[in-house]
């Protein structure tokens, strides 16, 4: 697998088996380890909103299992506390052996939300470009066209803004960098720069 793709929920997890688990130490980072794959989310508060990962429920339904499908539940929005209104959420991620919560949370003054955001996607198993399965969109010829003959050892994927990607490919001829801008209404993306050529090593 490497098609790198923005989402906003977790759907990029369904089909992987899930090696590890990694939440941050503020509670605001949580990280997906498979054998080919590293899926790092952030805890996103929309402007003047804070948000953070409360919990993580029956880790062990997760765990070594191939993930089949993910909910997303709004459980309730009242003020609490400290908290003006807060919003509770679960990231319900379902496998054969079970389920497993991911409780969000974000607080706020009633205007605005937040939602687990894909940040970087990095592809840890080495794959020949011909291997990439991609869909047929002009940027991803350009990078393809860019890689022909290169054996791919890594890629990274990090998300600027909703609009813009960087798309990091190290290989056994050196270094390529792409940034990617996509359109609105669910047009295709397009290539408006390579940072840097291949150099030889």
């Amino acid at each position: 697998m490497n098609e790198i793709e923005h989402k906003d929920s977790l759907d990029n997890l369904i089909g992987e088996t899930i090696k590890n688990v990694i939440l941050s130490e503020d509670d605001e980072e949580i990280t997906f380890e498979t054998d080919a794959h590293k899926y790092i989310y952030d805890a996103f508060g929309d402007c003047c909103s804070n948000s953070w990962i409360e919990n993580i429920e029956d880790l062990d339904n997760l765990i070594g299992k191939k993930v089949q499908k993910i909910e997303v539940n709004h459980i309730s929005r009242d003020a609490e506390g400290d908290h003006e209104c807060l919003d509770v959420m679960s990231y319900d991620i379902y496998t054969e052996k079970g389920i497993c919560k991911i409780d969000f949370r974000n607080s706020s003054n009633g205007y605005y939300g937040g939602n687990l955001e894909l940040r970087l996607i990095e592809v840890k198993k080495g794959l020949e470009n011909n291997e990439a399965e991609t869909e047929e969109e002009d940027y991803v010829k350009e990078i393809l066209k860019e890689l022909k003959g290169c054996t791919i050892l890594m890629v990274k994927c990090e998300y600027i803004n909703q609009e813009t990607s960087e798309i990091t490919f190290d290989t056994d001829k050196g270094k390529l960098i792409f940034k990617v801008e996509s359109h609105c209404c669910g047009q295709p993306g397009e290539l408006v720069n390579i940072f840097f050529g291949i150099k030889e090593q």
